[in-house]
């Protein structure tokens, strides 16, 4: 057991023993990123070389004036973490300095944040849309570090000799079980370089929401990957199309898109539109959120493409983003919470229709059929057939062999629709059957949205 602070001599830098161990307490390491406890981090020439980088990328890339202030997070490295934790359990009593009891990550943050501040401009806050991360690297005891747990710990560490498993995360799971008595076995060792760090600044999202109409039957909802292995003429997709010029405006550094389903390459998106968001990831303006001109700017812009529009677009919360995955009441049923969409397709029956098997199909609902896994989908999903219910139908005779079937309203997309209409579906007591064809259109009415025009194939 640790009586003194002589283990520490000339392994504490000169402000960690002014602060912590109390002046005069040992003699200071001969460079300050020899430190036991800080690796150098609580260093003012250090801090002048972070605050520096953090000026640097913060002007490389700035973001728009109505972001009056910035929230500062800190990521230290696993063994600081680990040394700070050998630090309390063994020399903390023995400290007098004025901050002894004053966490690390305090610490730091008192001295980083005021000059960070008087660099870029931006007053420091608890919360803040928009942070800064600051990352500092050190992996010199990483291998040391993990052999030491793993020899004092064998329980709680994996058997594996590779080091990939020492991380932060695992390491604070660990902390109850890093007692005293396991810290006395640990070698009290300086670091022999300075830490290397990184700086990123990140905005929290903005969410631009609309509904989308798809013209072509030969563009995807989102883009197709090589090893679909399929070459299509229109080498974008409809979310590519759609958010490019909505990251335009936003100077976002990426998206993602999310809509309430989505339709097969070769079916069309017609009516008032699929319901969709694009979430635009730490965008450097916030133009489209301020201001609604640049919402119809936007959306005229993306109009332009001949193979998708967009009806107006709207700036809103990622809790109304949410809403496009989350379940719907339907209005003919009282307690339904279901998803429900409605679907429209083409229909062709291989023997002459006749009037009253048609009638008979909305008497059939609701109806459950089988969905295997989509055959394009397999080299992600498993093979499984899932059950899926049609809630109702109706059917509108064309000719003798042709119908539409409307309004089919399910809980699953229309990859369901389409495998149960490829089987025969006997009719009427077999007077007829029917398949659908393969490029149907889907109807506007999906989650969300409102009554519309049907689309037609």
């Amino acid at each position: 057991m640790a009586s003194d602070l002589t283990p520490l001599n000339a392994r504490l830098c000169s402000n960690c023993i002014t602060q912590i161990a109390g002046a005069g307490a040992v003699e200071p390491s001969e460079n300050p990123w020899g430190c036991f406890l800080c690796f150098g981090i609580t260093d003012a020439a250090f801090i002048d070389s972070v605050v520096e980088r953090v000026s640097e990328t913060f002007q490389k890339n700035p973001y728009d004036a109505s972001i009056p202030s910035f929230a500062l997070a800190f990521d230290f490295p696993t063994s600081q973490v680990l040394h700070e934790h050998v630090f309390e359990k063994l020399f903390a009593p023995l400290c007098k300095g004025p901050l002894a009891t004053v966490p690390f990550k305090i610490r730091c943050v008192e001295l980083y944040m005021k000059k960070i501040n008087e660099k870029i401009g931006l007053r420091p806050a608890s919360a803040s849309s928009l942070k800064l991360t600051i990352s500092f690297i050190h992996e010199e005891f990483k291998p040391s570090d993990a052999e030491f747990l793993r020899k004092q710990l064998p329980h709680w560490c994996p058997k594996s000799a590779e080091d990939s498993w020492y991380t932060k995360v695992r390491l604070v799971n660990m902390m109850s079980k890093i007692t005293k008595n396991v810290c006395e076995a640990y070698g009290i060792q300086s670091p022999t370089r300075s830490c290397e760090g990184s700086i990123v600044f990140e905005k929290e999202p903005l969410y631009i929401a609309g509904r989308y109409c798809k013209f072509s039957r030969n563009l995807p909802q989102s883009p197709w990957t090589d090893e679909e292995n399929t070459v299509f003429s229109l080498n974008t997709s409809v979310s590519e199309i759609v958010a490019s010029v909505l990251v335009k405006y936003s100077k976002a550094d990426n998206f993602r898109f999310f809509s309430s389903g989505r339709e097969d390459i070769d079916v069309r998106m017609l009516g008032t539109g699929r319901p969709f968001c694009v979430q635009l990831l730490n965008p450097h303006d916030g133009y489209l959120y301020r201001n609604k001109e640049a919402l119809i700017k936007a959306r005229n812009e993306i109009n332009k493409n001949e193979h998708v529009k967009v009806s107006e677009l709207y700036a809103v919360t990622a809790a109304d983003a949410d809403q496009l995955n989350t379940v719907e009441h339907d209005p003919d049923d009282e307690n339904g919470i279901e998803k429900r969409k409605s679907y429209t397709a083409l229909c062709y029956s291989t023997l002459p229709i006749v009037k009253e098997a048609l009638d008979s199909l909305s008497s059939r609902a609701p109806l459950e059929i089988i969905q295997p896994t989509v055959v394009r989908v397999l080299r992600r999903r498993p093979l499984i057939d899932r059950r899926r219910t049609v809630f109702k139908m109706d059917a509108l005779g064309i000719d003798d062999h042709h119908f539409y079937l409307r309004y089919v309203r399910t809980s699953f997309n229309s990859h369901c629709v389409l495998q149960s209409g490829n089987a025969s579906w006997n009719l009427h007591q077999g007077i007829c059957t029917w398949r659908f064809w393969k490029n149907s259109t889907i109807d506007s009415r999906s989650s969300g949205s409102r009554k519309g025009d049907r689309g037609h194939p």
